[in-house]
């Protein structure tokens, strides 16, 4: 297959979304297979809007650097961890999330879903007499 024709594969291939590669033996594309694979592992990904304690998220952030990655996939490996069954982090990370806790002032003694939100605490009425 000629260069001309081979970068016309990959161009019209990489506008299906699909690795149009060539493949080193025979020079026969491989664009099919790469196309059938993408179906089945390619995952759609969703904004969440997502509300969570701000110090929480300080500690999410801070990990989700460590390991060079974004919080979104972070968020995403700690759930899949979660619903596996399977340990999220090493010894030595666990550390690390106790000591970023700590800086961050995070306190995980109470349930998440025991801490008032800001909005949800009834500001004290100046009105009122004891």
């Amino acid at each position: 297959m000629s260069d001309a024709h081979e970068s016309d594969h990959v161009q019209r291939d990489a506008a299906d979304g699909v690795e149009g590669s060539v493949e080193a033996t025979g020079g026969k594309r491989a664009g099919r297979r790469n196309r059938d694979m993408a179906e089945k592992t390619l995952a759609e990904k969703v904004q969440t809007g997502v509300r969570m304690e701000k110090r929480l998220v300080k500690v999410l952030k801070a990990v989700a650097e460590l390991r060079d990655m974004s919080l979104g996939d972070l968020l995403e490996q700690l759930v899949v961890s979660c619903f596996t069954g399977t340990r999220a982090f090493s010894e030595a990370e666990l550390g690390q999330v106790a000591d970023l806790n700590r800086i961050y002032r995070l306190e995980l003694g109470q349930a998440p879903g025991a801490w008032p939100a800001r909005d949800e605490i009834a500001p004290a009425r100046a009105d009122t007499q004891s």
